[in-house]
């Protein structure tokens, strides 16, 4: 063994999903900025917003090792994952 614990692995893999999950949010600030970003509606509360929240876990499906990775995307201000793009104004 390389001297890489269980929990080395998985810190080593969260900072891995951090960086690229910040990739996609600079990518979306930055096409926002460029006027080609897009508006979100929450079917709940009725908020609109350009940056929704991003939700990311990890779920062990049987105990041996195999995971899940899961993204959900969720309204800033109620936290509920109905929103929809809504289309540019012409």
């Amino acid at each position: 063994m390389n001297g890489r614990t269980s929990l080395d692995v998985e810190i080593q893999m969260l900072k891995d999903m951090a960086f690229r999950y910040g990739r996609m949010i600079d990518r979306a600030r930055k096409a926002r900025e460029e006027g080609g970003g897009k508006m979100h509606r929450c079917e709940i509360c009725g908020e609109r917003f350009d940056e929704p929240l991003i939700v990311s876990w990890r779920e062990d499906l049987d105990g041996e090792g195999h995971w899940e990775t899961s993204l959900q995307v969720l309204c800033p201000v109620c936290k509920c994952p109905y929103n929809q793009e809504e289309e540019e104004p012409a």
